[in-house]
């Protein structure tokens, strides 16, 4: 079996890897999902940029919120939505995936005001 771990590389970051098996699984954070999971969007919003111009991140989904807040999406496969979309909170972008630099299947996942990070605790209540 194999299952995600999510790790936080800064305040607004997380990033989601595959690791081989639970008894293997190096991360010292949450460990639970399984491979291929999908991935939803956090918030209503609309679909702003599809692409992979930026080769580190791959197939890179970016979604614009209410208040300036937008939400990034990087590594994905599968693909479930187009630019321009409109979304609700839980829709399907697309699934956890490779593309990119990465070594394993993983999601990347970041939110910004403007271009400024926002620590996702912060808008948790």
């Amino acid at each position: 079996m194999r299952i995600f771990c999510v790790s936080a590389f800064s305040v607004r970051v997380i990033i989601i890897r595959v690791c081989a098996s639970l008894s293997l699984c190096r991360c010292k954070q949450l460990c639970g999902l399984f491979v291929h999971s999908p991935v939803t969007v956090s918030a209503p919003g609309t679909v702003a940029y599809i692409g992979r111009e930026l080769k580190t991140f791959g197939t890179l989904v970016l979604v614009k919120h209410e208040g300036g807040l937008i939400t990034a999406y990087a590594h994905l496969d599968g693909l479930s939505v187009t630019e321009g979309q409109v979304l609700g909170a839980g829709s399907l972008i697309g699934q956890v995936g490779m593309t990119g630099r990465v070594t394993s299947p993983q999601l990347h996942f970041e939110i910004r005001k403007s271009r400024t990070p926002v620590n996702p605790r912060d808008l948790i209540s």
